[in-house]
């Protein structure tokens, strides 16, 4: 009997996952490629733009009738206003109540243009009622009067041209003012009859829509169409020679006028001003679409078409290959050059976007905690400060002020003279962001902590969600930030004395630079401790005297900037530990972990994110054996950790750069994040607006700063 042979057994592997067939057996064309596909989405984008901006059209006269009166806006217009009902000859309208009604308007402008407000409306005589007239405000300005007729039957038109007062939700609060009235056997208390109400914004739209300039924006798919007769003349019939080169100029010189043009309309969107919610899509569309065309087309005469003749390099490919060499020569100027032009691309679309809505860069300044910063830096804590009669901050008790630490608001008294209050925190913060991406960038450079150092340094400025508004408001972190990378920088360089000054820096600014000085301090202990152990196992007087006390001594800056701070408090207002005795209990400092999570506020589920984000990182940190980072990263997780208050996200901010983009840094900068860039900053712009709107000082606070501190509004 033959013997029979048994297949082997296929080998398995433990956590190793089947080879797999290739998906694709035969290769693609070579013209499907990502650049091509991001020409298409760009051509495809700039032709969707340029169709919007020749059909679309703003409202600029719209009436609410009746049966709309009480519902125009999303908050209802019923405050006040009776319900509709008809009159026996079948006149609808509807009652104002009591001694004031309201109407809101969802129409405003920023601009000195007026608008036209047209209300239909009878008096109470004409119900039996006593002969009244009725004063109107608008956004609390008076701007006219409705005197009825006695008797009179009929709606009459009241007709009011004014220049409405700003408003931070962009809309008309029209209120009547009429003597009350109340009718036999009727419990209402009445005013007058309104029938409709009619908005007319063509004077705010003028600059675009007047006479002569309609057909401004018709030159766009002239130009467009010249241009690609052009292209189509070099490629197709004069494809060599002088006659090609000048074509190709041409063709240049139409794509910047094309530019041009756009640049202009998007100048006149700018000149119309944002109008509330009556255009509030079409608006911001229009000013989107302008701004990316101009961008499109500018792009294209730089970098799209060949400059002269075919087959010649794009001006982009020449101004690339004549800097080449130098930029290589100068990586760190290059590199600098870069995060100045990418920040102050984000801060002009940032602010922009705000100078559009409010008609100044107001905003920025009103954001909390901007205002107090301002209080301190006016008369730097005094107690006597004049800002501190207006309720806002007379609301405070008289310690509050030492929780804003005053390194920001020196950096305010510094710019204040140059700039004037209401530009002082948006040039120190630019400024402090900047100088905190390049030292970033130097840090990641010098200690090899990325393969793509430039890139992360400029994820820096964006991330996390919450950096894009405080590097733009009157907040702290950035120059504290700046203070804390510098201090780490000088560090691993062994420059102690410097790290130590820029964290007194980093004390004097924030109270969080005290866990910067705990981190390092653990970190000197840490390798001091691994030492002694590597050399001859635990022994105190091996490990003093392998602990760096030349560091150590450096970074007694750190808590002399604490002293230092205690002491103008001590100066000012008379205690030393005045920071510990406000009644507003601004440490928010728990005994048990995770307050904020237990108090179930909205932001929690984020929290959580953000919590197992910042671990991870740390977990990567140690594997990674970057324990200095590691220990500054964790004394300010830690910190975090027990901190009760309703934005813990701010807290995290600081710190962030170190604790999640250093451990992810090859993730990050890597192809597929640096594809997701652009379309994730737009998300940063558009959360970063949303929040800002929610957290202005008012108005009338505003009004009362400028009257004291003699904010000039340009």
């Amino acid at each position: 009997m033959g013997m029979r042979t048994l297949a082997p057994k296929p080998t398995i592997e433990i956590g190793v996952a089947p080879t797999e067939d290739k998906v694709l057996t035969r290769p693609l064309p070579g013209w499907i490629n990502v650049p091509n596909f991001l020409w298409l989405a760009a051509i495809l984008l700039a032709i969707g733009s340029a169709v919007y901006l020749l059909v679309a059209r703003p409202v600029t006269l719209k009436t609410w009738d009746t049966d709309n009166l009480t519902n125009a806006v999303s908050d209802k217009n019923d405050y006040q206003l009776d319900r509709p009902e008809t009159d026996p000859a079948g006149r609808r309208f509807v009652w104002s109540k009591t001694g004031k009604s309201l109407f809101i308007v969802p129409a405003s402008t920023v601009s000195s243009r007026p608008v036209k407000i047209t209300i239909r409306a009878r008096g109470a005589s004409a119900a039996g009622g006593p002969v009244n007239s009725t004063k109107i405000s608008a956004n609390g300005l008076p701007i006219g009067e409705m005197k009825f007729k006695a008797g009179q039957a009929d709606f009459q038109d009241f007709s009011f041209t004014f220049v409405p007062a700003y408003t931070d939700d962009h809309r008309i609060r029209l209120v009547f003012e009429t003597p009350a009235w109340k009718p036999p056997g009727d419990p209402r208390e009445l005013g007058f009859m309104l029938q409709a109400v009619t908005v007319d914004v063509s004077e705010v739209w003028s600059p675009l829509l007047r006479p002569g300039r309609g057909w401004l924006i018709w030159l766009l798919p002239g130009l467009v169409a010249l241009i690609l007769l052009v292209k189509i003349g070099q490629l197709r019939v004069l494809k060599a020679g002088q006659a090609g080169a000048i074509i190709g100029y041409a063709a240049v010189a139409l794509t910047l006028g094309a530019a041009g043009l756009m640049a202009l309309w998007l100048l006149l969107v700018a000149r119309v001003g944002y109008n509330g919610e009556l255009n509030l899509d079409l608006y911001w569309l229009y000013a989107a679409a302008s701004l990316y065309l101009t961008i499109f087309f500018g792009w294209l005469a730089f970098a799209g078409w060949s400059f002269g003749a075919p087959g010649r390099p794009t001006l982009f490919g020449l101004v690339n290959a004549k800097t080449i060499n130098w930029r290589a020569n100068h990586p760190m100027i290059t590199a600098y050059v870069a995060i100045v032009a990418f920040n102050l691309a984000l801060s002009a679309i940032f602010v922009g976007k705000l100078v559009l809505e409010s008609g100044s860069i107001a905003p920025t300044f009103r954001y909390w905690d901007g205002p107090e910063y301002v209080v301190i830096a006016n008369n730097f804590y005094d107690p006597q400060e004049p800002l501190l009669a207006i309720p806002d901050f007379g609301q405070h008790s008289p310690f509050y002020w030492g929780a804003h630490f005053p390194g920001f608001s020196l950096a305010l008294m510094l710019a204040r003279p140059l700039v004037g209050w209401l530009f002082a925190p948006l040039l120190v913060n630019f400024l402090a962001s900047t100088a905190f991406a390049g030292v970033f960038y130097r840090l990641v450079r010098d200690f090899g902590y990325a393969r793509h150092p430039l890139w992360l340094a400029l994820a820096a400025l964006v991330l996390p969600v919450r950096w894009l508004i405080y590097h733009n408001v009157g907040g702290s972190e950035p120059l504290f930030m700046f203070f804390e990378v510098l201090t780490i920088y000088w560090f691993k360089k062994e420059k102690y004395w410097l790290a130590g000054l820029a964290g007194f820096g980093a004390v004097l600014t924030r109270p969080p630079g005290m866990f910067l000085w705990a981190g390092l301090v653990a970190f000197l202990v840490f390798e001091a401790a691994l030492k002694t152990w590597n050399s001859q196992g635990l022994s105190l007087p091996k490990f003093l005297a392998l602990f760096n006390w030349r560091a150590f001594g450096a970074l007694l800056l750190l808590p002399l900037g604490l002293i230092t701070t205690f002491g103008i408090f001590a100066w000012r207002y008379g205690d030393f530990l005045a920071y510990f005795k406000i009644t507003e209990n601004v440490t928010h400092v728990g005994l048990i972990p995770f307050p904020t999570l237990m108090s179930g506020l909205f932001e929690s589920p984020a929290l959580i994110l953000t919590y197992l984000l910042e671990a991870i990182g740390l977990i990567a940190l140690w594997r990674q054996r970057r324990f200095d980072i590691f220990w500054v990263s964790f004394a300010a997780f830690f910190y975090t950790l027990f901190l009760l208050h309703s934005d813990v996200l701010r807290y995290s901010i600081p710190f962030f750069a170190l604790a999640v983009l250093l451990p992810f840094a090859d993730y990050l900068s890597g192809k597929v994040a640096r594809w997701l860039a652009a379309p994730m900053v737009i998300a940063l712009l558009f959360y970063s607006w949303g929040v800002l709107n929610r957290n202005l000082a008012g108005l009338d606070t505003f009004a009362m700063m400028q009257e004291i501190l003699q904010i000039r509004i340009r």
